[in-house]
């Protein structure tokens, strides 16, 4: 007797691993940057839903599955082309889990695969190939890619994370020298932190600080070697953010301009959400993310999960800096919503993303209630509200810049919440122009309907 046709399947996901490795019971394909996509066909009905079941509209994808040559059919994939600047819509279609009544979750993955490929798929359906070479995350780098999955031939079709899914997405990497060192504060021993830097030309460039990952025995024998290399001052020949203890004291003097601008609070802009032509319907939408610490992972990793989810809604985002310890997303507007709405969407957003991944993220307004999670904080979409404007300069050492930058620079970790500062901001605005020049405002009617009818699906 067949099994009835699903309404819903939680799609498969991956792991994360930091792990390079390969074997013949791995298959490795590219991972898209898009939005996950799961495409239900019974007979002549096509539904597209992303990961979190919202409701898809991708009218090319889902006519090219209505002709597919089955009676019913459930594939899995990514769908690209819709990130900031849309291009040419494509749905990569890497597994299928149900085909003319039969359940195919079962199977192990390369049986799937065998299945998959014999679908006839037509543009904008495409089968993702597996990839070749010993170590294809080279390639991944070296193509620009966002990494690679690695698949475990025999895995069957699992509704959760997976070990036997792991994806190995592409890292910038930086060789960095120790140019010094900090004092240890409170009741640390040895030292701080190291203070790195990496060389440009004839100049030794101030990079950061390293104070995690040290035992107090690794504390104690680095201090004792680094005092032993100590000079009178330190060798960085640009030092934007360099800790005051480590800075000679001829660079003293330039500092107190901006302190003493920052103690009158004259420092940074912050703006609203509306203009003066309608102060009530706001322009942009905000999602402020503050983490609790300085986990710079943490927040991107965050930051990208609010880019999906509103993708999967159907409204591109636009990122910056908070200059601070987390990142701004915005969604223009075309004004059409009032303060009411836009709340309204944005807190529905988070709710979404914090139940999405408990661990990591919260809504709880108080430091205490929030236990080291990143604060989804989508306050700055009320009435009279502020948030610092793009461009503007926080009052914080090495005074950096609350900047715009694109979702590719975060997802191969080129920037940090703090990477912009005044002195580099010239040279940024004239390699990369105005990031925001182009801003397409969206209406959120649509994306609203589409949360409420996912509420009430829920409550059904």
């Amino acid at each position: 007797m067949p099994t009835a046709f699903p309404e819903w399947l939680e799609p498969m996901a991956a792991t994360l691993t930091h792990e390079r490795f390969a074997g013949p019971e791995w298959i490795f394909e590219r991972k898209f940057d898009g939005i996950r996509l799961l495409a239900f066909k019974d007979a002549q009905s096509v539904r597209l839903f992303s990961r979190n079941r919202l409701p898809q509209d991708y009218p090319s994808v889902a006519q090219a599955i209505a002709d597919l040559p089955v009676r019913d059919v459930i594939l899995d994939g990514e769908v690209t082309g819709v990130w900031g600047r849309p291009g040419k819509v494509a749905y990569h279609v890497f597994d299928i889990l149900w085909i003319d009544g039969r359940d195919l979750r079962p199977l192990p993955l390369e049986e799937r695969r065998a299945r998959l490929c014999d679908l006839p798929l037509r543009e904008p359906l495409q089968h993702v190939a597996s990839l070749d070479g010993e170590q294809p995350w080279e390639r991944a780098s070296r193509e620009g890619w966002e990494g690679v999955v690695a698949k475990r031939r025999d895995s069957v079709y699992e509704h959760r994370r997976s070990p036997h899914w792991l994806k190995m997405k592409c890292e910038a990497t930086q060789e960095l020298v120790v140019g010094g060192f900090t004092d240890p504060q409170g009741r640390r021993v040895g030292l701080g932190a190291l203070l790195v830097g990496y060389f440009e030309q004839d100049d030794f460039v101030y990079a950061g600080k390293v104070g995690t990952g040290f035992d107090t025995k690794l504390l104690l024998d680095l201090r004792a070697r680094l005092d032993a290399l100590e000079v009178s001052k330190p060798p960085f020949t640009r030092a934007v953010g360099l800790p005051h203890d480590a800075i000679a004291p001829v660079m003293l003097p330039h500092l107190r301009a901006p302190l003493w601008l920052a103690n009158q609070n004259c420092i940074t802009p912050h703006v609203w959400m509306s203009r003066a032509l309608n102060l009530y319907q706001p322009d942009i939408c905000v999602f402020d993310l503050d983490p609790s610490g300085d986990d710079a992972d943490a927040v991107r990793a965050a930051a990208l999960q609010v880019r999906d989810l509103l993708g999967e809604l159907g409204l591109p985002s636009w990122l910056k800096t908070s200059g601070s310890k987390g990142f701004h997303i915005v969604v223009p507007l075309d004004g059409q919503a009032d303060f009411g709405e836009v709340a309204w969407f944005a807190d529905a957003v988070a709710a979404i993303l914090v139940e999405r991944d408990p661990e990591h993220l919260t809504q709880a307004f108080s430091k205490a209630d929030r236990g080291g999670r990143i604060y989804v904080d989508t306050g700055r979409n009320a009435y009279s509200a502020t948030l610092a404007a793009a461009y503007a300069v926080r009052a914080r050492p090495g005074a950096p810049v609350s900047a715009p930058c694109t979702w590719q620079e975060l997802e191969r970790a080129l920037v940090t919440p703090r990477t912009f500062t005044l002195r580099t901001m010239a040279s940024r605005i004239a390699d990369v122009g105005d990031l925001w020049a182009d801003m397409r405002k969206r209406s959120l009617r649509r994306p609203i309907g589409r949360l409420r009818q996912r509420g009430k699906d829920r409550g059904a």
